[in-house]
């Protein structure tokens, strides 16, 4: 059996990060796998990067920047929520490991990478993991408060725009109209399934439910007091741990972490990583400390085990693979019940489950964390939960199954 993944976006990329590991984990399982990655190549994994000359990769290039330009009829559109038309890319079809490959496997596809109307000419047997809503909506990959895709799209509010017959309408009746409607669809979160199944843009085949990939080889319980001693934070105090990439992104509600700050108590010290340096933002009587961006999953482990809670405050997450490397480390998680995390964690058993999108019960959420987790029960629980339901291995054997059904 020979599979074909096809990602776009660069290695560091989120959605590229989980392909890797499911694609390594399928060659450790002796499944013979190789990927297509848009920005990238790396022969010793079996990655291969989309363009083989210098001209294809121009091509490449003026593809997502053609894909891009649909925008700009709409300049007050808002820049921090994504949106991807998803009209220009590449054929995959050109690609001398389609012709390889017995079973082609897309995930994250956007930014030139592979259009709609070259899915609908996939004729292999295909399945397309889905790790955020833009399948189902006329371009956004998060809806947040609009629900105008249940009618088609229009009037979208990430564009600015008050017509009917606008981008979004237009892309969606593209999308319902040419896209590939046999390919096997797998989402990485039951909130995920509810949304597909609530879109007007049906598949023929029902959709799969497998989680997300952790390597949980990188992510595993160490001394807290070694953790916290090797990024230099004090040893007597209750540290709490949020990623932040940027402010503006809505959708991840950094905004809602920043307003539930001045419910927690000021002896708390906030430790941030990510890009995006809280210290330039907040302004607050809590001690912040900033770990920068941490791309080393080694080093991520460490600022796991030296805090007493991370905090995922997204208001909209299709899984949240922070959410379980940090119980994978033994931290237990407060979040708001809503998305991909209510998957994840158990109210009140291994962390906090706010109410959406209230800024005082996740500041109650963290503190209840803190106070309920003196022995450590809390933590067991995060690790035992871990270990049970997000194991690679079932996942892997999830996917080759639904391989083998795909391709008799």
């Amino acid at each position: 059996m020979k599979v074909l993944h096809v990602v776009a976006g660069s290695k560091k990329s989120g959605a590229a990060k989980g392909a890797i590991i499911l694609h390594n984990s399928l060659r450790e399982a002796g499944i013979d796998s190789r990927m297509i990655l848009q920005q990238e190549s790396d022969e010793k994994l079996k990655v291969y990067g989309l363009a083989r000359t210098s001209a294809e990769k121009k091509w490449i290039n003026v593809l997502g920047i053609l894909d891009r330009a649909l925008l700009r009829v709409y300049p007050k559109r808002d820049k921090n929520s994504p949106f991807s038309p998803g009209v220009f890319g590449y054929n995959i079809r050109r690609h001398p490991l389609y012709q390889w490959a017995d079973i082609i496997h897309f995930h994250w596809i956007n930014h030139g990478m592979v259009s709609i109307r070259f899915l609908q000419k996939i004729k292999k047997p295909a399945l397309w993991t889905i790790r955020d809503m833009w399948v189902g909506t006329g371009g956004c990959h998060y809806s947040l408060s609009c629900d105008n895709y249940r009618k088609g799209c229009g009037q979208c509010p990430i564009l600015a725009s008050e017509s009917e017959k606008d981008l979004s309408r237009s892309l969606f009746k593209k999308k319902n109209k040419q896209i590939n409607k046999n390919i096997q669809l797998v989402v990485i979160s039951e909130w995920l399934k509810e949304f597909l199944n609530d879109s007007p843009i049906r598949f023929n085949k029902e959709v799969q439910v497998i989680r997300n990939t952790v390597d949980l080889k990188y992510f595993y319980p160490v001394d807290k007091a070694q953790a916290r001693k090797e990024l230099n934070l004090p040893a007597d105090r209750k540290i709490i741990l949020v990623g932040a990439v940027n402010i503006n992104y809505r959708y991840k509600g950094l905004q809602k972490f920043i307003d539930a700050i001045p419910f927690l108590p000021p002896e708390l010290l906030i430790v941030t990583f990510g890009s995006f340096d809280f210290r330039s933002y907040v302004h607050t009587r809590h001690e912040i400390v900033n770990l920068g961006y941490i791309a080393d999953p080694q080093q991520l482990r460490v600022a796991y085990a030296a805090s007493d809670v991370f905090v995922m405050p997204s208001v909209q997450e299709a899984f949240g693979k922070t959410i379980v490397e940090a119980m994978a480390c033994g931290t237990p998680v407060a979040g708001f019940n809503s998305s991909g995390p209510k998957d994840i964690v158990r109210h009140q058993e291994n962390g906090y489950l706010a109410t959406p999108f209230s800024e005082a019960d996740l500041a109650k959420g963290i503190e209840w964390i803190i106070t309920h987790n003196q022995t450590g029960d809390l933590s067991k629980k995060c690790i035992a939960h871990v270990a049970k339901e997000y194991n690679l291995e079932n996942i892997i054997s999830r996917y080759a199954a639904l391989y083998k059904s795909l391709i008799v």
